[in-house]
């Protein structure tokens, strides 16, 4: 396999093909949307309702939004189980937040001069896609911990508050732009390993 090579011409075009298949990307990915929720929405609620059913009882997707019911409610300022309170709480994760790396990656993905898609690709797009169902959770328990406060929030969930708050802003601030040229990279990387290899 021969790797993509990187000149000052080819980094040239492919900064400026990236600007010219970002907002193209993002289109699609905007419209595309609802149906992206789906397995991510699907994935999130198993897990959630799996490991913490304590916290989270059904979750419904309404477009690209995530309505996550809680498995608790409140009454007179106190957070009780929903079978004693007659109501659940309840919040909204907008799934565009955890997933516009999507079209980040393959906008530099197409960019790349003489690139083609191949497996490394693939699990490249795996490996964000995990991402974007871990970053989902994150968003789900950073909520829960505004929505219960931090002692109760420790006391169900038996995990640091800080991991937490750190775990969200990784995956709405720092991921979504550096993860797609990180993990690009590292194919690069791969491909040009690959390539001496093959003609040692």
């Amino acid at each position: 396999m021969k790797p993509t090579e990187f000149n000052g011409a080819s980094v040239r075009r492919f900064f400026l093909s990236s600007l010219v298949f970002l907002p193209l990307c993002f289109y699609i990915w905007h419209v595309l949307a609802p149906a992206i929720a789906i397995p991510i929405g699907w994935t999130v609620e198993k897990i959630a309702t799996t490991f913490w059913p304590e916290l989270f009882s059904v979750m419904e997707l309404s477009k690209a939004q995530l309505f996550v019911e809680m498995s608790v409610g409140e009454e007179e300022g106190k957070i009780l189980p929903a079978s004693i309170v007659g109501n659940r709480l309840g919040f909204y994760v907008e799934t565009r937040l955890v997933t516009f790396s999507l079209p980040f990656y393959f906008a530099l993905l197409l960019a790349i001069p003489n690139g083609s898609f191949n497996r490394h690709h693939v699990m490249g797009l795996i490996l964000i896609l995990i991402f974007c169902i871990a970053g989902a959770v994150g968003f789900c328990l950073k909520e829960s911990l505004i929505l219960l406060g931090p002692g109760l929030f420790e006391e169900s969930m038996f995990l640091p508050i800080e991991l937490i708050v750190f775990f969200y802003q990784f995956s709405i601030l720092i991921f979504p732009t550096l993860g797609p040229v990180l993990i690009l990279g590292v194919i690069y990387h791969i491909e040009g390993a690959d390539a001496e290899s093959d003609i040692s």
